[in-house]
């Protein structure tokens, strides 16, 4: 991986941000942070950030055992936190197998923005997702996390933000992945269940906005704006690395320009999809007999 600079991490916080203010929570619920002994992974985990924070809002953070997993991982220095002691980065292509030690052994695995771009298509999400299911241990939970970019024609009468999302979804689909998988995460859960054998129970989904530019909560505006400017950064690494002409000509950076104006002159929103579940415990409600 290339040199991360801190405007880059700084960025990418906004989208950790935003996430976390549309659901209310890091973890929707889906664990007690209260306990101790946590352990939690991470994929797709970027800075690191999601981890750190988590660690912060544990009642007994050194008792956790921390992990963040990435396709390629960034130097401890260039992280945004000081690294402790009981937090460790994973390279692991989600799509290979995980190492032995893992299998069951997570309270909580999270994946966020990642899935699309790390599996490309439905079934390969599936496996994915069936692999992540095996690493968490009975009675714990997984949550995924996407945005859903859908491809299609640019209308007229459609806004700027409209169009963006629908030129991404067309980039997305140009280079053979499916960029609408955040919509279909409930079905990808319950598909990767059947595919791993692991009965999940507690199963639910979730949609909702954040609010980009003006009409965001107090203290939100900035990370809209950040957030777009992160996303534009990547679009356009993406483009040049393939020599996508839309990407290299400046048409997304002119498309960019008028959608940054719609935030700052109107706002907008974008939706965020969750899916989670919890791995069945089947020992819960045995009884066990005398000897």
């Amino acid at each position: 991986m290339g040199s991360t600079s801190t405007v880059d991490l700084d960025r990418a916080q906004a989208q950790h941000e935003l996430c976390k203010e549309a659901f209310g929570s890091l973890t929707l619920d889906a664990v007690d942070l209260k306990q101790s002994g946590l352990r939690i992974l991470d994929v797709g985990t970027g800075d690191g950030f999601w981890v750190h924070e988590i660690r912060s809002q544990m009642k007994d953070p050194e008792s956790a055992d921390l992990v963040g997993s990435d396709t390629s991982l960034i130097p401890s220095e260039q992280r945004p936190f000081e690294v402790p002691y009981n937090m460790r980065f994973l390279c692991q292509h989600p799509l290979e197998e995980w190492p032995k030690d893992l299998q069951g052994y997570f309270d909580l695995v999270h994946i966020r923005a990642a899935l699309a771009t790390m599996a490309g298509s439905f079934d390969a999400a599936v496996d994915v997702v069936a692999r992540l299911l095996q690493l968490v241990k009975p009675g714990g939970a997984i949550v995924l996390i996407d945005r859903c970019f859908e491809p299609g024609a640019m209308a007229p009468a459609d806004s700027p933000n409209q169009k963006l999302f629908k030129m991404l979804g067309n980039m997305f689909s140009a280079h053979g992945i499916d960029g609408t998988l955040g919509g279909e995460l409930a079905v990808i859960l319950d598909s990767a269940s059947r595919k791993a054998g692991i009965e999940v129970s507690d199963v639910g989904n979730r949609k909702r906005p954040s609010r980009i530019g003006v009409g965001a909560k107090d203290g939100m505006e900035e990370f809209g704006y950040a957030w777009l400017d992160q996303l534009l950064g990547s679009v356009s690494r993406a483009g040049k690395q393939t020599d996508d002409p839309g990407v290299v000509s400046g048409g997304v950076n002119e498309l960019f320009a008028q959608t940054m104006m719609e935030a700052k002159t109107e706002g907008f929103d974008v939706d965020w999809y969750a899916a989670w579940g919890r791995r069945k415990d089947h020992t819960e409600g045995l009884v066990e007999m005398p000897a």
